[in-house]
Formats: C-alpha cells, sequence, structure tokens
C-alpha cells in the first residue's frame, strides 16, 4: 500500500495502484502519522513520524517535497522508493536507506529525519526493512521503516522479528511504520509470533485509507500500519 502514515498519523492510500514487480499492487498512498512521546531528563518530546508508500520517488522528487513541507514531520519512513542508490537525497532532512534491487520486492527503503535530529542505521538491516537510531533534545528512540512483499510475507515477518528481538534487548523500545501488506489480523498474528511485547498501534482514519480491489467498501483493508515493541508512548494514529 501506498501512503503517508504519521505517528501523530496522518494518512491516506490512494487506490489507483498497478502491479508491482513482486506481484503486489504498487499505489502509491497518502501519508500516515504517529506521534512518539518521549520524557528524557524529566521534560516530555514529541517527535512526528511520517510514512508514506510513494510507489517511486526520482519521478516525483518535486510533488513529493511540497508535501513533505506540508506535513512537517520530524522523521518520514518512505516505502517503494524505487532508488537503486544507497543515497537518497532529500533537502533538510538526514536519510538512511536501503535501495531497491533488481529483484521481486526489494523495492527500497528509507528513514529521513528533518534538521536538527541525527540518525544512524543500528542492529540489522534488511533488504525489506531500514531500522535506524534517531537522536535529538527529546532523547533517543529507534525507528524502522518496512516493506513487506506480498509473495514473501512469512519469511519477511521472521526476519524482521529477529533484527527486532536482537535490538529491543539494547534498546527498549522500537517504532515501526510502513507497508505490510497484510490485513490488521495478520499482521497481529504474525506479530505475536515474535514473542515481544509488540502491537499494531490504533489508528483514526477515512474510507480513503483502505486498498481495495473491488467497490464494495465490506471488502476494503488497511495495509499501513505502525508497530511498537516495548513501551512506545504514542498517540493513536491519524491515516
Amino acid at each position: 500500500m501506498g501512503g503517508e502514515h504519521t505517528q501523530e498519523t496522518k494518512g491516506h492510500r490512494d487506490p489507483r495502484e498497478k502491479k508491482g514487480d513482486d506481484g503486489a499492487s504498487a499505489r502509491e498512498s497518502q501519508p500516515s502519522a504517529e506521534t512518539i512521546r518521549h520524557r528524557s531528563g524529566g521534560k516530555p518530546g514529541d517527535l512526528k513520524v511520517v510514512s508514506w508508500n510513494t510507489c517511486g520517488f526520482t519521478g516525483k522528487k518535486i510533488e513529493l517535497e511540497e508535501r513533505f513541507s506540508v506535513l512537517n514531520p520530524d522523521v518520514l519512513l518512505l516505502q517503494e522508493t524505487l532508488v537503486q542508490q544507497r543515497e537518497l537525497w532529500i533537502p533538510g532532512f538526514q536519510v538512511v536507506s536501503q535501495p531497491a534491487e533488481d529483484s521481486p520486492g526489494k523495492r527500497g527503503v528509507a528513514i529521513a529525519v528533518r534538521g536538527g535530529l541525527s540518525v544512524k542505521e543500528v542492529g540489522v538491516q534488511g533488504p525489506h526493512f531500514c531500522l535506524g537510531e534517531i537522536k535529538g533534545l527529546f532523547g533517543k528512540s529507534v525507528i524502522g521503516s518496512v516493506y513487506i512483499p506480498c509473495n514473501e510475507q512469512t519469511a519477511t515477518m521472521e526476519d524482521l522479528g529477529r533484527a527486532v528481538g536482537k535490538l529491543v534487548v539494547r534498546k527498549g523500545q522500537i517504532l515501526l511504520g510502513g507497508d505490510w501488506n497484510l490485513d490488521r489480523a495478520s499482521l497481529t498474528a504474525e506479530v505475536e509470533k515474535w514473542r515481544l511485547d509488540a502491537k499494531v498501534i490504533e489508528y483514526n482514519g477515512s474510507p480513503m485509507t483502505r486498498h481495495a480491489w473491488k467497490n464494495d467498501r465490506r471488502e476494503w483493508s488497511t495495509l499501513d500500519y505502525f508497530v511498537s515493541v516495548g513501551p512506545v508512548v504514542c498517540t493513536k494514529a491519524v491515516v
């Protein structure tokens, strides 16, 4: 699913779609957002995280940058960038990324943080997920951008679970956001297999944030979510 999702979550899935190399429907969605609330040195600090499956990046760079300025996120989680170079540049942001590859499902993921924050890769990285430790006046937080390809859901969730399991022992809490290509019940079941303190975050949204193959809204589903691991304190996601 493409879309922007914020933790403070603001997101939207565009129903227009096309088939990707991995058999998944490739859609640019609107962003979703989540706000993480940290307490460092006794002072709370909010971190706005926006997740967006952009379904491409280079050809729509100006449009995306204009949207980023409106959303004003602290952290951007991008999926399906389709950028094959490891360096993905966004003005005003520091970026770490996993590039797209000429292989099904490996379509590029990235984490970008605004000026005043820093990010570095941490833990085990994979072709379908990028994990980074973000530092700023609020303290530190580990956040991951995730894209689960349709034809490799179980294997990719197992790889991600192993990486997150090792990392949460050291870091204590992690927020994951992205395009999981799983409905809520299936994602919850997969996350429970990790045997970690992990849960799918509740969200507020509109019917425009749903993925659909048919016009019957009863068959629409959401595929973009935030997942918290450990004691992450955050708002209800806005889609």
